[in-house]
């Protein structure tokens, strides 16, 4: 690396996601040539889905692996002396708990941006506790932005509202002949609101109004979910796929559904968005208003509300030219609002400012929520049996009510 360029150090999950997706379209859009970017890509064990192997625009990439089961303030300062090794004014890109415990067990004296991209209480207590060593603050909604403000320890001044980049993936949706054709894209999960739609499938079909399924993604509660859809729906199980199919599956697609229960600022809405999909969403405060004007870039649904999201399905499916104004507004808005080379410029700006900095004296916090097991003088030679003989014994207990 170049000793004249400003490193960035960026950490994030090794797996396919709405976070990977923003890292990628930050580096893909990069224009600065003084910044230089090292990624690292946190492999956490037993986890069993779809890793990063699509072609990341960084300078030099690097994998750290470690056991889930093992103690994470030692994993964790293995982790920090990696990030040592390119020097304290190497400015660290964090996102999540993992990161900040490492910065804070460590002692880095690194300049921290750290991105807060969801709307929950550990997003903003993360915020909060960690505060004395994040040098700024990016939320990627203003709703986000104003909830950080609103927080005691954190300088209004250190905040910086910057919206997803979404570069145009060449993917637009073509109308549909017949049936209307709704995708869902995440994770098989019941807080994604997925245990709605084969409600909504019997709901459409009692009005004659008939529909083809597309779901992009995998989860846990993928086999339930599968079990409950009417034996006569048209449904197309696509699994996780790479970002570039993630795309051309989209497009084949006319509604985007996401009933979700909570959410950040989903990059996936952008994305469905830009490829002409009109989203039908749960009005979440986070930061979907922002982006899905009612009626006229999509619909805000109330949260488990069955009969709003079929209104509008029904509503779509008799106005075609409805859902072809609808389609334009929804790309004219991402367009408009997340173009890449703009919203990556902003975070170039960013790590310019933070590598400039003088160093600052940081007042190192002691690790949030700390487990008993994840003391420094427990070894993980310890840990990682007894933590999977617990989980083991969770299992077990669990199965055994279910069969009671």
């Amino acid at each position: 690396m170049d000793e004249k360029r400003n490193l960035i150090i960026i950490s994030l999950p090794d797996r396919a996601g709405g976070l990977t997706n923003v890292i990628r379209n930050i580096t893909s859009s990069r224009k600065s040539p003084g910044l230089g970017y090292h990624l690292f890509f946190i492999d956490q064990s037993g986890y069993k889905g779809l890793r990063i192997y699509e072609k990341m625009n960084a300078d030099s990439i690097s994998r750290f692996k470690y056991n889930q089961d093992a103690n994470l303030f030692n994993v964790c300062r293995k982790f920090g002396r990696r990030i040592k090794s390119f020097g304290n004014r190497s400015v660290l890109v964090t996102n999540s708990e993992f990161d900040l415990y490492m910065a804070a067990v460590c002692r880095l004296k690194n300049p921290i941006i750290h991105i807060s991209h969801g709307d929950n209480e550990l997003v903003y207590n993360l915020a909060r506790w960690y505060a004395p060593i994040i040098d700024h603050h990016v939320a990627v909604s203003h709703f986000i932005a104003d909830q950080l403000t609103a927080l005691s320890g954190i300088n209004p001044e250190q905040i910086s509202y910057i919206p997803h980049p979404v570069p145009f993936s060449g993917c637009v949706r073509c109308p549909a002949e017949k049936n209307l054709r709704i995708v869902f894209v995440g994770r098989l999960v019941k807080g994604k609101g997925i245990f709605l739609m084969p409600e909504i499938e019997r709901e459409l079909r009692k009005r004659q109004v008939f529909v083809d399924w597309i779901f992009i993604g995998d989860g846990i509660d993928s086999e339930e979910f599968q079990r409950q859809w009417p034996e006569n729906a048209s449904v197309n199980w696509v699994g996780e796929v790479t970002n570039r199919d993630v795309f051309n599956e989209m497009a084949k697609g006319d509604i985007f559904l996401l009933p979700s229960y909570t959410e950040g600022f989903p990059l996936v809405l952008a994305e469905a968005m830009s490829v002409g999909l009109v989203p039908i969403v749960s009005n979440l405060r986070s930061g979907i208003p922002e982006i899905v004007e009612e009626g006229g870039t999509g619909f805000r649904c109330p949260l488990n509300s069955i009969s709003k999201i079929v209104e509008d399905i029904c509503g779509l499916h008799a106005d075609r030219e409805k859902l072809e104004r609808m389609s334009i507004e929804a790309r004219k808005r991402v367009v408009n609002f997340f173009d890449p080379f703009r919203r990556a410029g902003e975070y170039e700006a960013l790590f310019r400012m933070l590598a400039a900095m003088p160093e600052r004296q940081k007042a190192f916090p002691h690790p949030f929520r700390q487990r008993i097991m994840d003391r420094s003088f427990i070894p993980s030679f310890i840990n990682i049996p007894l933590r999977q003989s617990i989980r083991q014994y969770r299992l077990v207990k669990k199965n055994l009510l279910k069969s009671v």
